[in-house]
């Protein structure tokens, strides 16, 4: 995480599919989900390439689906959706937690942020996922964006470009 907080590190890109990406990344996580009596549904595009770097992407996912089963009640529903629009890839990860109040907007993205909602089986909580999706999603030249409505769960989308247009990340 620390080089990744630096100004300049070089990015390595492929080109992968990203629907067997997501779908990989997702069953990583079915005994968590198992366990917790969770619904996860992926939808949106059925077949998509996209040019990133799968360690960073797979960092990036991996959070925001954990916090989707963590802040997801017993028996709560999760969806992934692919989507795009003429210059971004986006994936959306909705859940069915508790959202976020106003109070904790502030700290979301911020290093080892403590929020409001807990954990609904006795998870842990480091309180550096957040700081790293953001991180790392602007590291591969993209955004993330918060829909939330408190007591009705949360919507993270992640966008990145569909050119890769990195800034400040390749070394000169």
């Amino acid at each position: 995480l620390r080089k990744f907080e630096e100004q300049k590190t070089t990015i390595e890109l492929s080109t992968f599919e990203l629907v067997e990406f997501v779908t990989t990344t997702i069953a990583e996580f079915k005994p968590l989900i198992m366990a917790k009596h969770q619904n996860i549904e992926l939808g949106g595009l059925k077949h998509l390439e996209i040019q990133s770097n799968k360690v960073i992407l797979k960092s990036i996912l991996s959070n925001v689906l954990s916090n989707a089963i963590k802040y997801s009640p017993i028996g709560g529903k999760i969806s992934c959706l692919i989507k795009t629009n003429n210059s971004q890839y986006l994936i959306e990860v909705h859940d069915s937690g508790p959202g976020f109040k106003g109070s904790d907007i502030e700290k979301l993205y911020q290093k080892f942020g403590k929020l409001s909602a807990r954990p609904t089986a006795n998870e842990t909580s480091s309180g550096l996922g957040l700081y790293t999706v953001k991180l790392l999603t602007e590291k591969l030249g993209g955004q993330v964006k918060l829909t939330s409505t408190t007591n009705y769960g949360s919507c993270f989308t992640l966008f990145f470009p569909k050119q890769q247009q990195i800034k400040n990340i390749i070394d000169y």
